[in-house]
């Protein structure tokens, strides 16, 4: 479901978050017009994203944080910054690869 975001047809919402501290230091919003969407027997389907949901923050506060504790634990484990695919639902978090950052 990733692939909207790697082809560069949405741009995600960015969180930076202190790593020691684990304070959320900035957040960026993005618009999105378009979602890609779960089809109930298989695959997906591009759907447009409701006018009122659009330009709202994705994650709360909470989960930014969340979601940086889980990903500090990764990169102790690989012992070097990763790059990590992940979602999320019905508010839990799923890591879905992880592999070391090759460009920044």
């Amino acid at each position: 479901m990733g692939e909207a975001i790697v082809s560069g047809a949405i741009t995600p919402d960015s969180y930076v978050v202190h790593k020691k501290e684990e304070t959320i230091l900035d957040i960026n919003i993005s618009v999105q017009e378009k979602q890609i969407v779960m089809k109930p027997g298989g695959g997906s389907v591009i759907k447009p994203v409701l006018k009122f949901k659009q330009a709202k923050q994705k994650l709360t506060g909470r989960q930014i944080i969340e979601l940086s504790k889980i990903i500090k634990k990764i990169e102790q484990h690989y012992k070097c910054p990763q790059d990590i695919e992940w979602a999320v639902y019905k508010n839990k978090f799923y890591i879905l690869q992880s592999r070391p950052i090759t460009t920044l």
